[in-house]
């Protein structure tokens, strides 16, 4: 699982850096985002194959709205939740699509469309395993989840 997260954090930095021009924050944010906070957006994509992965990031509100104003060139008066989310699942989507890079010379593996819900992203679904990924960008958490799961 170490590599799997090793490869997922290198996915995450080559996107928001190369996206959003952001840089990992060198000092650990002690902040952590859920699902049950206001002030978060989460977006799931799944990995299909053997196992089967669900990806969830959890981006600070802020974060996400700052990614937003850079990634569409807008004030942030003019963002809308629709924006906001349409955003978040293209970032999710291209850093799944990297993160799916590093399973070259495995078996064939496809992504997902992206989701507001992890729920939505394979329907019923059994957990097998979790590991979490704390990083932050700008003084800003973004936590990343990867479950194993048995579909």
């Amino acid at each position: 699982m170490e590599l799997l997260l090793k490869n997922l954090k290198t996915a995450i930095f080559d996107v928001l850096e190369h996206m959003y021009f952001l840089l990992p924050d060198t000092e650990e944010i002690h902040e952590s985002l859920s699902a049950e906070e206001d002030n978060f957006c989460a977006i799931s994509i799944g990995i299909k194959g053997d196992p089967t992965y669900v990806l969830t990031f959890v981006f600070d509100k802020r974060l996400a709205e700052t990614m937003t104003v850079d990634i569409l060139g807008i004030s942030e008066s003019e963002i809308t939740n629709e924006m906001l989310q349409k955003c978040l699942k293209e970032t999710a989507n291209i850093i799944a699509g990297k993160f799916l890079l590093s399973f070259v010379g495995q078996q064939s593996r496809n992504i997902t469309l992206p989701h507001n819900r992890k729920a939505d992203v394979f329907g019923k679904y059994e957990l097998i395993e979790s590991n979490k990924l704390k990083l932050s960008f700008n003084g800003y958490c973004v936590n990343s989840y990867i479950d194993t799961v048995k579909i």
